[in-house]
């Protein structure tokens, strides 16, 4: 049983290093593991770091998180995210990878800032279009859900500089035209 353990917290590890190898900035911020301590300095916070918490639904307390600009929630149970999470405007970076998401909460739209928005290994069938609002987005990570195509208004997107597709059901056709729309952006799929 020990070595069950050992190897679920190095595997938990591992996939939070790679994480970070794409966003270094992870590792170089204090970080904030458990809500609670973060709840006590809540304007310090900017980096809170949530992932394999087991959690099924977030408090409407993230909201007091003001200056939060990155958001870990890697490897959870979440399908929603409060309604509060429009109070971080400060946000950049939020990781939703390894959750249960079968749609987009329409509250991420709204987050403007984000430059980085991760939501690989969900349950994901369509991105609504309001995906255009995220202008500044530079990442975005889409691989493993079960997108057969992507809505036309992405390719408003012009800051994106990878996209990540792999694991989904996109045909030929619908490869080419994704790649049209971004002629300068690295598409892996």
């Amino acid at each position: 049983m020990k070595f069950c353990l050992q190897k679920k917290s190095s595997k938990v590890l591992f996939l939070f290093l790679l994480i970070a190898s794409f966003n270094p900035s992870l590792l170089a911020q204090e970080d904030f593991f458990s809500l609670e301590k973060a709840l006590q300095k809540p304007e310090q916070v900017t980096n809170l770091q949530l992932w394999n918490e087991e959690l099924h639904s977030l408090p409407d307390s993230l909201g007091v998180f003001i200056n939060l600009e990155q958001l870990n929630l890697f490897t959870n149970h979440l399908h929603t995210l409060p309604f509060s999470l429009i109070d971080c405007q400060k946000l950049k970076v939020l990781n939703l990878a390894h959750n249960q998401f079968s749609e987009l909460p329409l509250i991420i739209f709204s987050l403007t800032s984000l430059e980085e928005l991760d939501l690989h290994h969900n349950q994901l069938t369509e991105i609504p279009k309001d995906i255009q609002q995220l202008k500044n987005l530079k990442i975005l990570c889409l691989q493993e859900n079960q997108l057969q195509t992507l809505p036309r208004k992405i390719k408003k997107l012009q800051s994106l500089e990878k996209l990540y597709l792999w694991g989904n059901y996109f045909d030929a056709e619908e490869k080419k035209k994704i790649q049209r729309w971004f002629p300068k952006t690295e598409i892996y799929f």
